[in-house]
């Protein structure tokens, strides 16, 4: 979509207040629906990150069924919060055994090394750190996670955040062009300051350069995946995503 192989999503985030349980016949699955509309389909979406870690086969397949039924895939699971290495090793087998290849996580600093050696065991999979600017005292910028993992394995890396790096006083396009061989996955948001005050608003409408973006992305040639995280009017998020989408298609057609 970005011209780069990269494609848009939605990460679950932006369905946070509709029900999110595998199989749900409304909430989550509604909110598809406004993906079935001409020209604001995403390819994918990643998968539920707390009830849906305990489904089995079964339900996993249940999920991925629905998905498709919309035209859209599962990619990825997380955020998954990790403390512990029995949490390290639950999120990548859930990873696994749900069939995608990028895990984004936020494990504490000591257990670093655990992931980075787990990742030998699951070749397939790409760890992604999602970056949360400000409001955590961990990982709070691109440039902190690079410090972390630039030594490590590289499949080892960041899912880039851009409205938390722009709220954490990061330039998030910067990031992009200096950290890209790290970023496998990245979540696309709008914020009205560059600063901790700053809150999501509609695509367009708030302090990011997304055609600067989208040229930067093309640049380094990105590849993964762009989820939209809407984090604004989750009751009634509908219009808001269809005019982010919109917005972002019109930008990849133009910039």
């Amino acid at each position: 979509a970005s011209g780069a192989g990269a494609a848009f999503g939605a990460s679950s985030t932006t369905f946070l207040g509709r029900p999110r349980r595998f199989g749900a016949s409304s909430g989550f699955f509604s909110t598809f629906g406004l993906f079935l509309l001409p020209g604001l389909r995403p390819r994918s979406v990643p998968l539920l990150r707390k009830e849906s870690r305990d489904a089995g086969d079964e339900q996993s397949a249940a999920f991925h069924a629905k998905c498709a039924s919309y035209g859209v895939t599962g990619y990825g699971v997380g955020p998954i919060y990790m403390e512990t290495e029995e949490a390290v090793d639950q999120a990548f087998a859930y990873a696994r055994r749900v069939g995608v290849n990028v895990l984004v996580g936020v494990p504490n600093y000591e257990i670093l090394p655990y992931v980075d050696k787990k990742l030998e065991e699951y070749p397939e999979i790409k760890y992604a750190i999602h970056l949360h600017g400000p409001d955590i005292d961990i990982f709070q910028t691109a440039s902190v996670i690079w410090d972390k993992v630039k030594d490590l394995n590289p499949r080892l890396g960041m899912c880039l955040d851009i409205g938390h790096d722009l709220r954490g006083g990061a330039d998030p396009i910067e990031d992009l062009k200096k950290y890209h061989t790290r970023v496998f996955d990245m979540h696309f948001k709008d914020e009205s300051e560059a600063s901790k005050a700053g809150w999501c608003v509609e695509i367009g409408r708030g302090m990011i350069d997304f055609p600067a973006l989208v040229r930067m992305m093309r640049e380094v040639g990105y590849d993964g995946m762009c989820s939209l995280e809407y984090e604004k009017d989750l009751d009634d998020p509908f219009m808001g995503i269809a005019e982010s989408f919109g917005y972002l298609k019109a930008v990849c057609d133009m910039a």
